[in-house]
């Protein structure tokens, strides 16, 4: 499920992607969890267009997938690193996938990149997925799950999360 979930948000950040065109929602969370996506990136625009920048840079013509596991590892693991874990920041972890999926779409100057943004996308799922069902799904499970009680309280757990 977890990259179900990674997947729609990627895809509704980089409408693009074939994959929106096909199955907007292939999860029956999605829809919540894109929502509320959206929000957070909203609300902290400025802050998730200037990681995109500096992603940009660093991901300029050496899209692969190691660099890609270490650059998202490298920033969940630092919000993570008080081992405080709430919704608010898992959610912040969706959101950093779709903004990553999107700045390969450009190149630094802004210009659409060489590399298929579809390929990246892929990239950016599969990392994302990755590090989500293997360092938070504990977390998650001993929410009560996607579908837990929890998840309701996420739209406020959002509003009170600083992206740090």
């Amino acid at each position: 499920m977890t990259y179900q979930l990674v997947a729609d948000v990627v895809a509704s950040m980089v409408p693009e992607r074939s994959v929106a065109n096909v199955r907007p929602h292939s999860c029956r969370h999605s829809a919540t969890l894109v929502r509320v996506v959206h929000e957070l990136s909203s609300k902290h625009e400025i802050v998730f267009e200037s990681i995109a920048r500096k992603l940009r840079l660093q991901v300029n013509g050496h899209r692969d997938a190691e660099l890609c596991r270490r650059t998202f590892a490298g920033v969940v693991d630092e919000l993570f690193a008080d081992e405080r874990y709430n919704w608010g920041r898992v959610v912040t972890v969706f959101a950093y996938a779709g903004w990553l999926a999107r700045a390969g779409k450009t190149d630094a100057r802004g210009k659409a990149s060489e590399i298929s943004a579809n390929s990246w996308s892929d990239i950016v799922v599969d990392v994302a997925g990755d590090y989500i069902g293997t360092k938070l799904s504990h977390w998650v499970c001993q929410q009560g799950g996607w579908v837990g009680t929890s998840l309701i309280f996420t739209m406020q757990c959002i509003r009170e999360c600083t992206v740090v």
